[in-house]
């Protein structure tokens, strides 16, 4: 087996101006928020992003810091906190394109990515503006009964997936958070990143059975320890949100010129995230807020 551990500069490098990333679904929590800064502060450009099935704080920092340009998800909030600014600042003025998808018919994009085929049928979306917008859905004939139409939906195949984690061993076994799809996306994405609170000795031999998701090493490309690396979003099992820093990003995010100000101070001051941590006022220990 490969020892996946690498630094955040060599997985950095998985990701190229143009590519598509793709992340599962996370208003707040268990999103890789550490990787992201680092992915901004080192000027990538014109990604796609791809939202399995819905996003939040994640995807609108990176519209926010203006390097995403086209965005296929079902739905982007940053729920109890309310909606999310950059996105709807960006959305209103034309700056980004955005695919509008629905989550059973993207399940079944990224199942068919997963299975290797280029499309699959589904059902549900007749009468809908969503066969007029986009050219990877399109309305066919049954073959099988021939009175029926059907609709076809592309395979999800995105470049690069980005995942945060509770722990990993060397050879990128994963364990991730519960209820989410992160195996399938994995499975049907060409690379895999994934930063972890923690890198063990052993995720197959652990003395107790974790109740999250677990993504196998065959499928992960790099795997980097980034201790608090969902902030200011909670981490399963290790922390919560860091609720006053999320309020202090909202309210940074109303403007232009604001959320501007907080990228400086954030995460272009900050070269790296000890540098960001004692920005935010927090010591490492992030339980101790």
């Amino acid at each position: 087996m490969r020892i996946k551990v690498s630094s955040l500069n060599e997985a950095l490098k998985l990701i190229e101006n143009r590519s598509v990333i793709a992340m599962t679904t996370s208003i707040i929590d268990d999103a890789p928020m550490g990787f992201l800064r680092y992915l901004i502060r080192n000027g990538r450009k014109n990604l796609s992003f791809i939202g399995v099935t819905g996003s939040g704080l994640n995807l609108d920092m990176l519209i926010g810091s203006g390097i995403v340009s086209e965005v296929d998800t079902c739905s982007i909030s940053l729920g109890d906190f309310g909606p999310a600014p950059n996105f709807q600042r960006y959305i209103k003025s034309g700056q980004i394109k955005i695919k509008d998808n629905t989550c059973g018919v993207m399940y079944s994009m990224v199942q068919a990515g997963v299975m290797g085929v280029p499309f699959v049928p589904v059902r549900g979306l007749w009468g809908t503006d969503l066969l007029k917008n986009r050219q990877d859905i399109k309305m066919r004939k049954n073959p099988f009964n021939k009175g029926e139409d059907i609709i076809v939906a592309s395979a999800i195949n995105p470049d690069v997936a980005i995942f945060h984690g509770i722990k990993s061993d060397r050879f990128g076994n994963t364990i991730t958070a519960p209820q989410r799809d992160d195996l399938m996306l994995a499975q049907a994405s060409n690379k895999v990143v994934v930063t972890v609170e923690k890198i063990v000795q052993s995720v197959l031999n652990a003395p107790e059975p974790s109740k999250g998701n677990f993504i196998p090493g065959i499928y992960v490309d790099a795997v980097v320890e980034l201790p608090g690396g969902a902030h200011p979003g909670g981490c399963y099992q290790s922390y919560d949100a860091d609720v006053d820093h999320i309020k202090k990003y909202i309210e940074s995010s109303k403007k232009p010129e604001l959320f501007s100000s907080y990228l400086d101070y954030y995460i272009f001051g900050a070269s790296n995230d000890s540098d960001y941590f004692k920005a935010v006022g927090l010591k490492n220990n992030l339980g101790d807020y």
